[in-house]
């Protein structure tokens, strides 16, 4: 046998070694990485589920904080649609209200490089992993394209502390993102959502940042923690009850609402905290100076946009008395296509509930709403949000829940 039979050998064994370690370290962490798991919801509507993974097993969930990496954040997209600036926004928002101080430079630079790199909108199935590294190296990446990094490692701590702080999240999301079981079938929701070849190929097409490059070879037990992700949690829903004496073929949705339950008339809920007046005012403090400060107000403004929709449509709704006796709940999604005056041009239903009845009335509810005034309220952060290419129409997602309680 040859010298340079003999080195060719070697270097063959050898990347079969390597390829043996990486299969097996994979395997190996599949499952004990995933260690917390919940739904994020904004005004009613699924928007992601977050996963968080930690190269080993710890006592407690929230004891990531502060602990070296390499761990991740994930945020498997479950809406059909959502803007980056939005998600960006909100990740922020909950930062600051679990902190109490706002995002510092090194999470605003961060933030807005990310905002940069993404092209279009994320969908459903979009993976966005937010990684610190053992080198304290914290790296953003969208279905395994990377886009975005920091030096400081403080940033992933604040973003983690605002899904873990008793300040930061509702409660529903943070008993379930810190809880030591991971429920099965938020597990199988996680699991469902996926980006299709033609997404990921898509991502993998936009341009690299130059200083990204040498980050796109990471050690395989730095770059597993990305990878692996998921987990759940049904978030709780706010249900409106019905009137228990029915007088009329349908009753509305907010006529009588339980003392446990969230009435209409209050504010809502934006992701995990609860927008009040002056965070959804227009006269805001917020500067405008860089874009993740206006991916906050971003993300206010959204969610007061869409707080005044819903509310608009709850105010029309009537539960099908048959629907009522029969015991039928169902959730849907309607869009709504408006143009840029307000004017409503159609109501479809995007998710069905699975039942006529409540489709219909859910339909009629949104026409009702605006046939007599247009849709107020419409600015540059609906038309960003939801307006067409041309910037004549917006097609507004609402979420509908018709749920009966004893």
């Amino acid at each position: 046998m040859t010298t340079h039979t003999i080195r060719k050998l070697v270097t063959v064994m050898a990347a079969l070694a390597c390829l043996l370690s990486a299969n097996t370290a994979r395997s190996s962490v599949d499952g004990a990485r995933l260690i917390g798991l919940a739904m994020h919801q904004e005004v009613g509507r699924n928007i992601y589920i977050g996963a968080i993974h930690y190269n080993s097993l710890i006592p407690v969930p929230v004891d990531i904080v502060g602990a070296a990496g390499p761990k991740t954040m994930e945020y498997r997209v479950v809406a059909r649609r959502t803007s980056i600036r939005s998600l960006i926004g909100s990740i922020l928002l909950q930062g600051e209200l679990a902190t109490g101080k706002p995002p510092n430079n090194n999470a605003i630079e961060f933030a807005g490089d990310l905002m940069s790199a993404v092209k279009g909108s994320l969908y459903e199935g979009d993976s966005l992993t937010i990684s610190l590294n053992s080198r304290n190296t914290l790296i953003a990446a969208l279905n395994g394209q990377q886009l975005a990094r920091s030096d400081n490692r403080d940033v992933a701590d604040y973003l983690l502390i605002g899904w873990v702080s008793e300040r930061g999240p509702s409660e529903a999301f943070r008993s379930s993102i810190l809880s030591q079981s991971i429920d099965s079938s938020l597990r199988s929701a996680y699991d469902e959502q996926a980006a299709t070849a033609e997404r990921i190929a898509a991502v993998r097409g936009w341009n690299v940042p130059v200083e990204l490059s040498k980050l796109l070879i990471e050690p395989t037990a730095e770059l597993m923690v990305a990878a692996v992700l998921g987990e759940q949690f049904a978030a709780k829903e706010e249900s409106i009850l019905p009137s228990s004496e029915i007088i009329q073929e349908f009753v509305p949705l907010n006529a009588l609402a339980s003392d446990t339950h969230q009435s209409v008339a209050e504010p809502i809920q934006l992701a995990s905290l609860t927008l009040t007046q002056e965070m959804m005012s227009s006269d805001s403090d917020v500067t405008e100076t860089s874009d993740a400060i206006d991916a906050i107000e971003y993300a206010q403004r959204l969610a007061s946009f869409n707080n005044h929709v819903m509310r608009s449509v709850y105010a029309k709704i009537r539960y099908p008395k048959s629907a009522v006796r029969r015991n039928i709940q169902g959730k849907l999604e309607l869009d709504l296509t408006v143009a840029k005056d307000g004017t409503l041009l159609n109501v479809t239903v995007a998710l069905t509930s699975g039942n006529k009845l409540l489709d219909k009335s859910a339909i009629k509810a949104a026409n009702s709403a605006f046939s007599s005034a247009a849709l107020e309220g419409i600015d540059s952060v609906s038309f960003a949000e939801y307006g067409d290419a041309a910037g004549d129409t917006l097609l507004i997602p609402v979420p509908i829940s018709f749920v009966l309680t004893d």
